[in-house]
Formats: C-alpha cells, sequence, structure tokens
C-alpha cells in the first residue's frame, strides 16, 4: 500500500446527525466522481433519513490526519454492520477520495466492528475486493442522447421493446381513451398510498416478503419521496388513463441519475395486455432529459425488461468484511450453499419459502 494515503477512522463515530455543513458539502463532492456513487443511495440524505427511524444508523469518518476523505455510513447490530437502510437500499459502500488506498479490515476495527456485509458495492472499491465473494452487474439506460439517441441504440442492436411499447401505447388510446403522464404527480399522497398498496398485494402473490407492511419503511417512503436536494430528490412518476391511475413509480433522484426503487401498476386484468408498466417506464424514459436525468439506475437482479432496455452496467460485489476467520468461513460457506440452491431446480422452491420466513422476521425484529 504505497504511494497514496492510508486512511484511519475517526476516534469516535459519529451519528449522522452530528455531521456539519462542511461534512455534508464533501459527501455529495465525494459522489459525484463516481457514476454509480451518484445514486441517491449513497447520499448523506439517504442516510440522514434512515438515521431519523433508526437508532443504529453510524458513521465512520476517515481521514489522512486532520483531513477527512471519506465516510463509511453502516447500520450497526453488535458488531456487525451492514447498509445503511439495507432492506430496501439498491447500492451501498465507502463513499471516498478516488485517489486513496485504504484498509477494509483496519477500517472496521476503527469503526468498532468485527464484520461488514455488502451485497451492492461498487467493483472499482478495490480495498473491498479481496473480501468479495462474487461479482454482479447493475444494469442502466444511459439517457445522454435523450430518448431518440436510445431508441436509435436499440434500432442497432435489433430490439424491439420501445416500438412495441409505443405501439401498444397507440392500442391502449385507441381502444380505452387518452393516457396522461405525471413525471412528479399531482396528487402526491393518493398516488403513493395506491403504490404501495399494489406493490403489497404483487409480493403476497409472488411469495415475498412486503417491506410495507411496517410501518418505519412506509414513512420512509412518504419522507423520502417528498424530499428535494441535489443528491437526493424524490420522484414520484403517475400514469393516468383519463383519472384512472395506471402505473406508478417512486425512484430516487441522485445528481444526474434516477433509480429505479418501487414501480407498482394496476392489477386489474383488463390493462395486462397493454403493458401499463413499461408504458409507464418509456414515458419517465422520455421525460428524463428535461428533467436533468442522464443515466436511469435499475439496479441488480435479472428481470427481463432490464436486459431490453439496457445499454450499459457497473460491475458490483457481494462479499463480507471480517476480522475472524472462521466467522468469515462461515459466511461464504452460507453464499455458496445459496447460489447452489438458487440453481438447483429441486431446492429453489424450499429455499424461497425459508428466505421469505427470514426476511419477515428480520423486518418484525426491526420493527420491534
Amino acid at each position: 500500500m504505497n504511494g497514496g494515503p492510508i486512511l484511519r477512522v475517526s476516534a469516535d463515530l459519529r451519528r449522522v446527525s452530528e455531521l456539519d455543513a462542511g461534512h455534508r458539502r464533501l459527501w455529495a463532492e465525494l459522489q459525484t466522481g463516481s457514476g454509480l456513487l451518484k445514486d441517491a443511495f449513497f447520499s448523506y440524505d439517504f442516510a440522514a433519513a434512515v438515521a431519523n427511524l433508526k437508532e443504529d444508523v453510524r458513521v465512520a469518518v476517515l481521514s489522512k490526519g486532520t483531513e477527512v476523505v471519506g465516510y463509511l455510513p453502516f447500520e450497526q447490530n453488535g458488531g456487525v454492520g451492514t447498509a445503511v437502510g439495507s432492506l430496501v437500499s439498491e447500492a451501498h459502500g465507502a463513499i471516498v477520495r478516488p485517489d486513496a488506498i485504504w484498509d477494509a479490515e483496519h477500517v472496521i476495527r476503527q469503526a468498532g466492528l468485527s464484520e461488514w456485509n455488502f451485497v451492492c458495492a461498487p467493483a472499482d472499491q478495490t480495498p473491498l475486493r479481496k473480501w468479495r465473494f462474487c461479482e454482479d452487474d447493475f444494469p442502466y439506460v444511459c439517457l445522454k442522447d435523450g430518448i431518440e439517441g436510445l431508441r436509435a441504440d436499440m434500432g442497432q442492436r435489433g430490439s424491439r421493446t420501445l416500438s412495441q411499447t409505443y405501439r401498444k401505447m397507440r392500442k391502449l388510446e385507441r381502444e380505452r381513451g387518452s393516457l396522461r403522464f405525471e413525471f412528479q404527480a399531482r396528487d402526491r399522497d393518493a398516488v403513493l398510498e395506491c403504490l404501495m398498496a399494489w406493490k403489497s398485494a404483487h409480493l403476497l402473490r409472488i411469495g415475498v416478503a412486503d417491506p410495507f407492511a411496517f410501518p418505519w419503511i412506509r414513512k420512509l417512503a412518504r419522507n423520502l419521496g417528498a424530499h428535494a436536494s441535489p443528491s437526493l430528490t424524490g420522484v414520484l412518476s403517475a400514469l393516468y388513463l383519463g383519472d384512472e391511475l395506471l402505473a406508478a413509480h417512486l425512484g430516487l433522484k441522485g445528481f444526474d441519475t434516477l433509480n429505479c426503487w418501487y414501480p407498482a401498476y394496476n392489477p386489474d386484468p383488463a390493462f395486462s395486455g397493454y403493458s401499463p408498466g413499461q408504458i409507464l417506464l418509456v414515458k419517465m424514459l422520455e421525460a428524463a432529459n428535461g428533467n436533468g436525468i442522464v443515466r436511469y439506475h435499475f439496479g441488480r437482479g435479472p428481470e427481463p425488461y432490464k436486459a431490453r432496455l439496457r445499454n450499459g452496467g457497473y460491475a458490483i460485489m457481494e462479499g463480507s468484511v471480517n476480522t475472524k476467520p472462521l466467522p468469515r468461513l462461515v459466511r461464504k460457506t452460507s453464499f455458496q450453499v445459496r447460489e447452489f440452491a438458487d440453481n438447483s431446480p429441486i431446492l429453489a422452491l424450499p429455499l424461497r419459502c425459508i428466505r421469505r420466513g427470514k426476511q419477515i422476521y428480520a423486518l418484525r425484529q426491526i420493527e420491534t
């Protein structure tokens, strides 16, 4: 580790609320140095919003001497650290000066942790690479040339997704009435309540624990949806057929990026053939440049619509920084077993049931 500063965690950890305006400015400046770090989940404002609802959020302030060069926010459960808002966060990691050299194990020791687990950290954070279990993909849509640039790019790739969506859009208006799109919904409370109800029902149908069943997550969604700052602005978009809500999406805008956080669509079977969720997404992509957005983050996951629309991606990592060899071995073995089971047609269903039970238990523990 030669040629750069070795970072040291400040002697006492901070609560998010203890960081002054100077820290908040530096945090935001450090975010602008990387495409993925611009995502609102890396922002001070996201950490602060979660900290307002949970008592276990801390920030390790990284420094060389008296010079602050970065931050590592985390939730602390005993000696184990996880991402801030890990149940609802799509990305996380250190927000640190790119030319700094730091030792991840030393940092978590100084933060009072024996273990720090990450599932969606940027793969270019070199100090975490020796601790990774696997790398994955974080797809996005680059919109620097607007929707027409995306259309041309998709045409060159032989993708018909946009043309098919526009065809369904015209068919819907011809058969059912006019569409109305609001990038920022005017009736925010009603749209958000409807979105959460639709999302809860959908998660129940597919056997996934519903985060909106727990008041703190519902409150976080309301708070972030109404928040506005350069590093985090809530964007609640809505698609209507006449006066009837067809689809809605709650995302978080960070600088010039917008992430796909909570999309939901009207479950009425009469609308399913028109793909209202896909139409809403295309409407959001159309409106991106006019609202200062040049990149739309889909986040981790294999959903087919991401593969059809994406034109770029970041490498991300999952792993665990651990100061004790045995717990790290247990953690890595657990990960390998999970990966094997996920790819096994025999074990996939019972594993999903077990995982749902664990999710429900974890959410209840947080709520109490």
